[in-house]
């Protein structure tokens, strides 16, 4: 039985998904293979910031092959790339200490089998500091303040031999760059405490562990999201089937204060998500076994056509003009790609762009709830 940090997020909160997950289907999506790519590049410049204190352009990938996808690198896979990297260089150069790169780790403190790789981390223990990075190329919200994160504190604990009484005096950081998320205050989210704070959530992982190999339970909740283990689970599916029984009853007008109305929000983004999350995952199964000549299925598959893309852009535009045709959109890299790549002109790049805005219900650092923890995401 492996316990992955990358799912820590799900195990750390269902101990039964760890036995469901042997038998999940293995989903392909775009995203996670484009991001695999994205990543590649960012270790590539991070690796040479590490060797040589330096790192060559990432537009020198473009139109090369990820030999770990066989994808094609493009213009989005090198601005994500660009920004995780310039972000590690800003604070390697700022603050010192040793870069780890694709660093792996082992937490026996929470399982045997606890063990993975994190993306980057600046080690200074002299200076009493760590910060982590992990770099995600979708498009959803993630906390910095994640199990994932958690459970790479915990190997790096071990890595170092740090005991109980240093964790209280030693600061933590933990960086999630996310690109193409985009959110008002940038692509970089950030929290900051002591590695004792993290205690908690570590002795979290750990009984979650030990409860998987003695009485594994499945429990339902916004973890689910992204369990490969979705379309055979059945508290989710009990989890959604109450929801739409719960949308026939009779209706009831209610008066709700503010909180209750956030409240509800709150429970309502979570079940439509976790619909939907299931609704995508048994798509998936139905294709698949449609594909193996199911017959019992009522369905079948039809051929969605989709955009027209050109194989390579840079011999699209170099076709065109063989054949007196310009294919090319002469068009200014993005404010965000500038500024990734010429970190000392983001002053003056801000002052020439706009960033536009629209509405969004965001949780206020004003609740209660917010105001007992004490600790902020930015």
């Amino acid at each position: 039985m492996h316990f992955r940090p990358s799912s820590a997020p799900i195990w750390g909160n269902c101990s039964g998904s760890v036995v469901a997950l042997n038998e999940a289907l293995d989903r392909y999506h775009p995203r996670t293979v484009e991001g695999t790519a994205a990543h590649k590049v960012g270790e590539t410049l991070l690796n040479a910031l590490k060797s040589f204190g330096m790192m060559p352009p990432a537009e020198s990938f473009h139109g090369k092959t990820c030999p770990e996808t066989g994808l094609i690198i493009d213009d989005e896979m090198i601005e994500g790339a660009n920004i995780y990297a310039a972000d590690v260089q800003r604070i390697v150069a700022e603050r010192g200490g040793e870069l780890l790169v694709e660093c792996p780790i082992e937490c026996p403190q929470i399982d045997a089998n606890n063990n993975g790789t994190l993306d980057a981390a600046l080690v200074n223990l002299n200076a009493g500091f760590i910060v982590l990075w992990d770099y995600k190329h979708g498009h959803a919200e993630v906390s910095p303040l994640s199990l994932q994160f958690v459970n790479y504190a915990a190997g790096l604990i071990n890595k170092y031999g740090i005991d109980g009484h240093a964790e209280q005096h030693i600061t933590i950081e933990l960086r999630v760059v996310q690109p193409f998320c985009y959110q008002n205050d940038g692509p970089v989210q950030s929290w900051r405490g002591k590695l004792s704070d993290l205690r908690g959530y570590t002795n979290q992982l750990a009984a979650k562990a030990y409860e998987a190999h003695n009485n594994p339970t499945l429990t339902s909740g916004a973890h689910c999201y992204h369990c490969p283990a979705l379309w055979r689970c059945p508290a989710v599916k009990n989890h959604v089937y109450k929801l739409l029984d719960h949308a026939k009853n009779p209706p009831e007008m209610d008066e709700m204060n503010g909180e209750a109305l956030a409240i509800e929000l709150s429970l309502l983004e979570t079940a439509e998500r976790l619909a939907k999350a299931r609704r995508s995952a048994i798509e998936d199964l139905i294709i698949e076994r449609v594909k193996g000549g199911d017959a019992s299925i009522p369905l079948r598959l039809e051929s969605k056509p989709g955009r027209l893309k050109w194989d390579d852009p840079k011999t699209a535009i170099k076709l065109g003009r063989m054949l007196g045709a310009d294919f090319d959109k002469c068009e200014p890299i993005t404010p965000t790609q500038a500024i990734g790549k010429f970190p000392d002109l983001e002053e003056v790049i801000r002052k020439k762009a706009t960033k536009s805005a629209s509405l969004k219900l965001v949780k206020s650092n004003e609740t209660i709830g917010a105001k007992a923890f004490g600790k902020t995401e930015n």
